[in-house]
């Protein structure tokens, strides 16, 4: 159900602010429609969603408040009176990095810092994000968690494929390293591709179908990071002779097994 108190001057500041009619729908749960309405009636025409608001601002400057000055794309914007959208934007038209999610979870940009925790435990729980350590539940994977070697794979598909890259004497890193890309509303995530193969410094990424929002990520990060991704679906793992046109794995079934968790008993 959509909202009906959304107020007009609440939708110019937004519009104001560089995020376009799609967007402020979205963020206030209304139709595009009722956003157009609305900015008529502010007297506001619409501009198109290639017409962003652009910042003024030098990359040095926009640099040195990110990384030295460690300020979040929603106080930069605040600073120019823009979206933070419009903040990310800009850093991706220049170049600028994102923090992984370890450094932007360092110190007081910890989620967990300054909630009663110890000195002690806040460096702790600092220093996990800085290895990178981290509890994976199996059973929240798509896919069959599968085994192969020493390597706990998300899916039968992704470990077949490690089979057949070992059959093939190709070097690989499973998950070896992840990107950050934009997404919606100035949130910054992160995507890993499933395989790297070193010698020809190209990823691979396996998944059965390819959805626009997978295509949209893999695309962002292909042309932020300069990187190759190379998609092998479903007709691409049956031509490889990994998979049957059923999707079953049909290679290395002596030392792939899928992951069996035990249930947890009745207390």
């Amino acid at each position: 159900m959509q909202r009906k108190d959304i107020q007009t001057e609440e939708v110019v500041r937004f519009y104001q602010n560089g995020l376009i009619g799609r967007e402020i729908a979205e963020k206030l749960g209304c139709s595009v429609t009722l956003v157009q309405r609305r900015l008529t009636k502010a007297g506001i025409k619409m501009r198109s969603s290639n017409d962003r608001i652009t910042i003024p601002i030098d990359k040095h400057v926009l640099e040195e408040m990110y990384w030295v000055k460690k300020m979040h794309p929603v106080a930069i914007g605040k600073v120019f009176g823009v979206h933070k959208m419009t903040v990310t934007k800009k850093m991706l038209e220049f170049g600028i990095p994102f923090r992984t999610k370890s450094q932007a979870r360092i110190g007081k940009f910890n989620p967990l810092y300054g909630v009663g925790h110890s000195e002690e435990t806040k460096n702790k729980l600092s220093q996990q994000f800085i290895d990178g350590r981290r509890k994976v539940s199996l059973q929240n994977q798509y896919g069959n968690p599968t085994k192969y070697k020493e390597t706990v794979y998300r899916s039968s598909w992704e470990a077949g494929v490690a089979f057949y890259l070992d059959t093939r004497l190709i070097s690989y890193e499973y998950e070896y390293r992840s990107f950050p890309y934009p997404a919606e509303y100035g949130r910054i995530r992160s995507y890993t591709p499933d395989f790297y193969l070193p010698n020809t410094d190209t990823y691979l990424e396996v998944k059965g179908v390819f959805r626009e929002k997978d295509l949209y990520k893999v695309n962002s990060v292909i042309a932020t990071q300069g990187i190759k991704i190379d998609f092998w679906d479903g007709p691409k793992l049956v031509e490889l002779g990994v998979i049957s046109p059923a999707g079953k794995v049909i290679i290395g079934l002596d030392v792939i097994h899928k992951v069996i968790t035990p249930l947890k008993e009745d207390e």
